[in-house]
């Protein structure tokens, strides 16, 4: 520990003396190790390969594609972390506001959505509640079991389709289509939605919202919504359809869209509640670049060439990557980040009302996120098959710095000013948390105070 904490810049000040004390409260088997120290794993696929060279800012390397095409625009971090919640289990649903229509947010959740792995996104304009889980079937689920019978369902079929052509083995067939009728009369198909990030570029419906509420909170591994269906002789059907996975939500809407009665997010404060807000750049001097890069783009129309190319192949795979090895480490502990300043943390939001656990919720998934991709240049724990990436000090201070609009945007006006207060101290260096406590503005005593 003692040689981590000297060779590794970040981990200097609380980090490492937090790091430590939490180790010592894991039990006797926690052992606290470096990335490289880490054992293979056993893998049942191919592990996918790190494209950083060594010194290389992972976050640096997903933004520099989207720079390319969106210009001067400071949400891009903001989205990108926001879409890797999608892989953590804690996602951040999101609102990306502008003022007013035509002034590029669907434009830029695209080009940075664009980052993530083609499977893993779905970007939607306008959807009906019925069209949206019934086209996303993916398998089928024993309703009292939880058992996933995707796999014999489909045996099953195809043995009954091969047995047909066969006229000895009548008996055979029978009994596997008894099996089959049995199996569905029970079953309740699936839309597995895990790893997803989906992205509404207009306003939805009220109806899709509120089937999508428990969805939207993160807090059970599948719910199950029921639907009207209308069948081939015209009837109408109730259905059922079972979500699993935690999906990141997108959403883009205009000030003058949020006045329409008819946007479910925006009138139901429960709904709100559970996005993220992200404000798009109106500077004029975004839309001047802007206008010059369509411009360039219209006289040469290559502009980004294979540089760019080559810059979003490799952030796609730096995705991949890290996406692996958190599905990985989830498969043996649900909680695989520590956060030794939380409790510090737990300062700087209010606690008057339920809402203001969100708010908290959002700074902490922030932070998780940041850790995550910077998993490789972090501190591991390991007990046994169970793995934990620890925090550091300048995964807090980055997100303060860079994401303290988008948290002011939830707080009351008192909380707000001693952030921007807060903001300013760390404005030109990383401070320390006791440098941040000391000076009072949380009227809360340092470890030393």
């Amino acid at each position: 520990l003692k040689k981590w904490n000297e060779s590794n810049p970040s981990y200097r000040e609380l980090t490492f003396k937090k790091a430590s004390a939490f180790i010592q409260k894991g039990g006797q088997r926690v052992t606290a190790i470096t990335q490289e120290q880490q054992p293979a794993e056993n893998q049942s696929e191919t592990p996918i390969e790190n494209p950083l060279k060594e010194g290389e800012d992972p976050l640096e390397v997903l933004i520099a594609p989207v720079r390319r095409k969106v210009l001067l625009e400071p949400a891009i971090s903001s989205i990108i972390l926001a879409g890797f919640s999608a892989y953590t289990g804690t996602p951040m649903n999101t609102i990306v506001l502008k003022k007013k229509t035509a002034e590029g947010g669907t434009y830029t959740l695209k080009n940075t959505l664009d980052i993530f792995p083609p499977e893993d996104v779905l970007f939607l304009d306008s959807v009906s509640p019925t069209s949206f889980f019934h086209e996303r079937t993916t398998g089928f689920m024993n309703k009292d079991t939880n058992e996933d019978i995707t796999q014999r369902i489909e045996e099953l079929r195809i043995k009954i389709e091969s047995l047909k052509k066969n006229e000895n083995a009548k008996a055979e067939r029978e009994i596997a289509e008894r099996e089959l009728k049995g199996l569905l009369k029970n079953a309740v198909s699936t839309v597995d939605l895990s790893h997803k990030v989906i992205a509404f570029s207009e306003p939805q419906n009220s109806e899709l919202f509120a089937k999508l509420k428990p969805l939207l909170s993160g807090d059970r591994e599948f719910f199950d919504i029921k639907f009207t269906n209308k069948t081939s002789a015209g009837a109408f059907k109730t259905e059922s359809v079972r979500i699993i996975g935690h999906p990141a939500f997108f959403v883009v809407l205009s000030e003058d869209e949020i006045k329409n009665s008819k946007l479910g997010i925006i009138t139901d404060p429960q709904l709100a509640s559970r996005f993220f807000k992200v404000e798009i750049n109106i500077d004029q001097r975004k839309f001047k670049a802007g206008k010059n890069l369509m411009a360039a783009k219209k006289a040469l129309p290559d502009v980004f060439g294979d540089e760019y190319k080559a810059e979003l192949e490799k952030a796609r795979q730096l995705i991949r990557y890290l996406r692996q090895k958190i599905i990985a480490m989830k498969a043996n502990r649900n909680d695989i980040t520590a956060n030794p300043f939380a409790p510090e943390l737990a300062q700087l939001t209010p606690s008057e009302e339920g809402e203001d656990m969100r708010t908290f919720q959002f700074l902490l998934a922030l932070i998780e996120n940041k850790t995550l991709i910077n998993m490789d240049n972090r501190l591991h724990f390991m007990r046994g098959a169970e793995e934990v990436v620890v925090s550091c000090l300048s995964d807090v201070t980055s997100v303060l710095e860079t994401h303290g609009t988008e948290i002011i945007s939830h707080m009351p006006p008192s909380k707000a000013a001693e952030f921007n207060k807060l903001k300013e101290l760390l404005g030109e260096k990383a401070l320390s948390i006791d440098e941040i406590f000391d000076s009072g503005i949380f009227s809360y005593e340092s470890e030393n105070g």
